[in-house]
């Protein structure tokens, strides 16, 4: 291999040429796509690996230790992925189809969904960080703001009303 610019280095001569366009992500993001492109660099595929199944013992004691546990929504959720092998993101498209929803269905939307309403039902968030597993209660900003989106609604009605036009 030829000898390489170290990359900091190479990137202080990038920014030297850029910065006089003062540019902005997106922009940077189309240049550096169109140099690869020029350069004709692409990633390096990584080999396809294939799963470590369980074994048949490893299997029945999962699936005996989940029925054990008797919990109601952990058996089902086990049954349906052993039984049926389905991905979740497709388990959760066959609920948004038969609902004729439009926008897009996800497994992690659900995440979102449950910790909004709850956050919407005043549950504080250490408690929310403790049943969401997030590390940090920063991570938890999102849900308030999701919560409160539709405050401005309410704002907008409530002040039809308001004596003072």
């Amino acid at each position: 291999m030829a000898h390489q610019t170290p990359p900091k280095q190479m990137a202080q001569r990038l920014a030297r040429v850029l910065r006089p366009e003062r540019p902005e992500y997106a922009y940077l993001t189309k240049v550096f796509q169109h140099t690869r492109a020029l350069l004709a660099v692409t990633p390096a595929t990584k080999g396809k690996r294939l799963p470590h199944l369980l074994t048949d013992r490893e299997l029945v004691a999962f699936y005996e230790a989940v029925w054990q546990a008797r919990n109601p929504t952990h058996m089902v959720m086990i049954k349906v992925l052993i039984f049926t092998g389905l991905r979740n993101a497709e388990l959760a498209r066959i609920y948004a189809l038969a609902a004729g929803i439009q926008k897009r269905v996800y497994p992690h939307l659900f995440r979102h969904q449950i910790i909004t309403f709850l956050t919407k039902k005043g549950i504080i968030s250490p408690k929310l960080q403790l049943l969401s597993g997030h590390a940090e209660e920063k991570s938890l900003a999102m849900y308030r703001d999701l919560a409160l989106a539709d405050v401005s609604a309410e704002y907008e009605a409530a002040m039809q009303s308001f004596p003072v036009r």
